[in-house]
């Protein structure tokens, strides 16, 4: 079992769409896409489990924000 927490916030304009992709070592993708009210943050997480041999796997997370400027993306690893 694993999975990622992530905060997001925008500080020149509220965020209405928010799309997110977990991506696990190349092996699995996670996507989770939420329409908010207009908000200048949001938190959520991404959770998964994987059935391989129990070692430390790189996840990272990529995400595209919606606000009154157009999209920006974020990412992390």
């Amino acid at each position: 079992m694993g999975g990622t927490e992530y905060i997001i916030s925008s500080t020149n304009s509220p965020m209405t769409k928010i799309d997110v992709q977990l991506n696990l070592r190349n092996i699995r993708n996670y996507t989770q896409s939420v329409n908010i009210p207009a908000s200048y943050s949001y938190s959520e997480g991404i959770y998964f489990s994987y059935n391989g041999a129990r070692k430390y796997r790189v996840v990272s997370l990529r995400a595209q924000v919606l606000n009154g400027f157009g999209y920006g993306t974020v990412s992390s690893k």
